[in-house]
Order: C-alpha cells, then structure tokens, then sequence
C-alpha cells in the first residue's frame, strides 16, 4: 500500500490510500474505489483496510478515500462530497499510471461514504467518471443533518433523493429493516423511485439487523459474497 496526494485543500493535504494488485497484467485492470463510514466527522480510510488487501488479491486496485469531515463549522458535508468527485476525477486523469481501465470501476461506500459515492454519481459533475457498479452499504437517501451545514439549501444539495436520475451503473443497496441511524424506509423508497426510471438497482434487505451491517452475523456472510461475486464482474 502506498498513498498519493490528489488534493490540497485549506485544511491541509487530501491522500488516497491504494492498494496495488500483486502480478503483472497484459491490459488494464479494474479499479475499486472506497468511501469510509463516519457520519461525514470521523474515521479514516484505515477502516477498509481488510477488504482492500483481499480484493487487490484478486486482480483489482484498491483505493481508499480520504475526503474532509465535516466540523460543525467550515467544513461541511458538501465539501466531502466534493472530495469524493475530486477523487474519482485524480483516478480517471491517471488511469495509465494506475494500470487501471476508467470503464471499470467500482465504488463502494459505507453510511455517509456510501452517500458520498452515489451523490458523486447521481450529480454527473463533469470529469467524474461512471462507475459500472456502485455497492452501498444503509447509505441515507435523505439528507437531514442540519447541525453539519452552513445553510438550509445544502440539504437539498447533499440529498440523493433530489438527485434521482438514472445513471449507467449497477447499483446494490445493502440495508439493515431493524437500521434506527438511517431508516430502512428511506432505501426502500428511494430505490422504488429508482427503479421506476429504469435504474439498475437490487435492495438487499435483511430483517432485524441494524446499522452496524459488517459486524453481524445475519448479513456479513451474504454481504462478503455478494460484493466479491459483483465485483469480479468488473
């Protein structure tokens, strides 16, 4: 693993964390691109560690995102939103360098990270890259964290269910119905909304689990193979 800077901002240097693939490969090779969970205040890129090291075991890059977290002050989720699609647009620019192909990517985003990662998509700013599959783990639809921005338009400017359009990736929604930090009832309307635009988008519901979705034994087992069977689609 090493770390590559992508960003300079005014609260200091922005790093990727990346994961190379162990051998040599003849072409391009897919890139995976993760968002850390933390309520967009806390963690780091540390917290995907594990399943970077065993997907770039797997002929895949591993990258994981370090973006801003929001401080009750000048720094807000929007600006770990733009992180996000400052990230993807470094990767893409240096695709070569990588030894990735731009036209397989993956992301993968845990709560806010998982927010991060389809807003970057649903927003289609110019220079993001599509990504071909999108993994999300009780990622929120809604926006509601009034205390983390600066103004009451961010809300709307942070929500993905204002953002609804259909993209070109394969969406996979992981989510807890017993989830009491985002409810299960947003996932379920936001992808019914989705699918009635013709979005690619499979809800994997699992009844009586919470938030905390990689440390129970009711989901991780289903979660571990679904992702690796999705991803080594790419």
């Amino acid at each position: 693993m090493y770390k590559q800077l992508y960003k300079r901002t005014p609260a200091g240097e922005l790093l990727l964390h990346i994961f190379p693939t162990e051998g040599s490969f003849d072409s391009p090779i897919p890139v995976v691109v993760f968002f850390h969970p933390g309520g967009w205040t806390s963690l780091s890129p540390e917290f995907f560690y594990p399943q970077c090291r065993n997907l770039a075991q797997q002929g895949m890059v591993c990258i994981s995102v370090q973006y801003r977290l929001a401080n009750g002050g000048d720094i807000t989720p929007v600006h770990s939103m733009e992180d996000a699609e400052d990230a993807l647009r470094w990767i893409a620019h240096h695709a070569v360098d990588l030894g990735i192909d731009p036209n397989r990517i993956g992301l993968l985003g845990y709560s806010a990270g998982g927010h991060l990662a389809l807003m970057a998509q649903l927003r289609g700013r110019e220079g993001v890259p599509m990504a071909k599959e999108i993994i999300l783990y009780a990622p929120p639809a809604i926006f509601s964290s009034t205390d983390l921005v600066s103004s009451p338009a961010d809300l709307d400017t942070l929500s993905p269910e204002r953002h609804l359009r259909q993209i070109p990736g394969h969406i996979h929604w992981f989510h807890g119905t017993a989830d009491d930090i985002v409810p299960f009832a947003e996932a379920e309307h936001w992808v019914a909304k989705a699918q009635e635009l013709g979005q690619a988008v499979i809800l994997y519901d699992f009844p009586g689990v919470g938030h905390v979705l990689l440390s129970d034994s009711r989901a991780l087992p289903v979660i571990t193979a679904t992702v690796e069977r999705v991803l080594s689609s790419l």
